[in-house]
């Protein structure tokens, strides 16, 4: 019985480490194939326990691949022939879960954005001629405004006691108002950007914001701060894509 446990042990490791060996390229030639074929039966392992022990050195080849592809948070459509490539020579069925997909997709997106023209989407609202929306999410739409935030004495005080319980303060009493810049929420609305413009439709008034007087943006994990040539700059708060839209602004704006 001991012999047996420790046979299946030896036996078992020795395959998975032919299995690795055989697909480190990513492809299972047919000669690579036969040898396997023929070191199950010498080892006499049976055809679940071979079967087992392959797929999962073939699935861990894969999700290695997958991370270092995109390491850069970036899938080419090199990248993307490849891996399908790995999965049918190596006979795996490329069924990834759906937050792994939406992850491939999302990075599928982002390299498009940056090295090919940017995918329009359509839009109920009026666009000039030859201009073509990229983006559209719901916003809040804030803006710096000064604010008084305190009052405080300010000035050299003298104390003196007059009689038990009672005090004559001399000197003067200056009064001194500290004021600051504060985020303020203006309105929310949609907001649509296209390939000429920042366009926001809010619940209390229209704005747009042409993206030739974009001197700079900055991006937040709540959103992202455009900077103009002149007013104020809006911040515009929203949470999902943000790194999309973040990379078709800076397209954009270097496309025009």
């Amino acid at each position: 019985k001991d012999v047996n446990v420790i046979y299946k042990k030896v036996t078992e490791k020795v395959y998975k480490t032919e299995v690795e060996k055989a697909i480190k390229n990513g492809r299972l030639e047919q000669d690579e194939k036969e040898f396997l074929e023929k070191l199950k039966s010498n080892l006499k392992l049976s055809d679940n326990v071979a079967s087992k022990i392959y797929k999962e050195g073939a699935e861990k080849l894969i999700r290695k691949f997958i991370n270092n592809a995109i390491s850069d948070e970036r899938l080419s459509p090199d990248e993307e022939k490849e891996l399908n490539a790995i999965a049918e020579s190596l006979n795996i069925d490329l069924k990834l879960d759906y937050p792994t997909r939406a992850v491939l997709d999302k990075y599928k997106l982002l390299w498009k954005i940056e090295n090919e023209e940017i995918p329009a989407i359509d839009v109920d609202i009026k666009l000039q001629k030859k201009e073509k929306c990229y983006f559209y999410t719901r916003v809040n739409w804030y803006e710096q405004r000064k604010i008084t935030k305190r009052i405080k004495y300010s000035g050299p005080t003298l104390r003196i006691k007059i009689a038990k319980g009672l005090y004559w303060r001399t000197g003067n009493l200056g009064f001194q108002t500290i004021s600051e810049n504060q985020w303020r929420k203006l309105d929310s609305g949609d907001l649509f950007l296209t390939n000429k413009r920042l366009i926001f439709l809010g619940n209390n008034g229209n704005k747009t914001i042409k993206l030739n007087k974009i001197i700079d943006f900055e991006s937040f994990s709540n959103g992202v701060e455009i900077k103009k040539e002149t007013g104020r700059n809006p911040f515009l708060e929203f949470d999902k894509n943000i790194d999309i839209f973040s990379i078709i602004l800076g397209r954009a704006i270097s496309d025009i």
